[in-house]
């Protein structure tokens, strides 16, 4: 089972490498920069960062999970009386360098025979001259994004295995960056 972004949508991240990055903006970010939609902010473009719930049965319940979704804005959505507490220009006037979008795999096995594999797109990353920019689905369940700003991508290759294993049910969860223009090419 797959829960990854439209190939329209992965074009509209690449669309913004090489532009100015100017700031994120989040009526709705707590301190912790946890909300439920970002908009990244260049010289020329904006995008929306958000999500969308699917209802998926692969572990043989119905259960809803949380897809990544991209979508461009009007000129002039954001020029409001947005307030300055909305804004957030850490790496502000940097050029996006490059992008990637990381990507969870998760199989699970009963008596080492598979019973499903589930695939995720989980963070959006933008690469700036002094580090990235990472907005990601907080679960695999829920509409919550996270923001951080990053100097390495460890922490963000790192994944926890939050399923209780035992002797016959046991999972393997892997996490892979991809860049915006390869993600691309295997959505061809």
């Amino acid at each position: 089972m797959k829960s990854i972004m439209k190939r329209s949508e992965i074009q509209l991240l690449t669309s913004l490498i090489g532009k100015k990055f100017l700031h994120l903006v989040s009526a709705n970010l707590t301190p912790d920069l946890v909300g439920d939609s970002v908009y990244v902010v260049t010289e020329f473009d904006s995008i929306k960062i958000g999500s969308r719930v699917v209802v998926l049965n692969f572990e043989g319940i119905d259960e809803e999970y949380t897809v990544l979704t991209v979508s461009s804005l009007e000129s002039g959505v954001l020029s409001g009386n947005r307030n300055s507490q909305d804004r957030f220009y850490k790496f502000s006037n940097e050029e996006i360098i490059q992008g990637y979008v990381f990507r969870e795999t998760i199989t699970e096995y009963e008596n080492d025979v598979e019973n499903w594999t589930y695939e995720s797109d989980v963070a959006v990353v933008f690469q700036l001259k002094s580090g990235f920019i990472s907005v990601s689905k907080d679960t695999h369940n829920n509409g919550v994004l996270q923001v951080e700003y990053l100097y390495d991508l460890e922490t963000l290759t790192n994944v926890p295995n939050l399923y209780s294993d035992n002797l016959f049910v046991t999972h393997t969860i892997s996490r892979s960056k991809v860049s915006f223009s390869d993600s691309l090419e295997e959505l061809n």
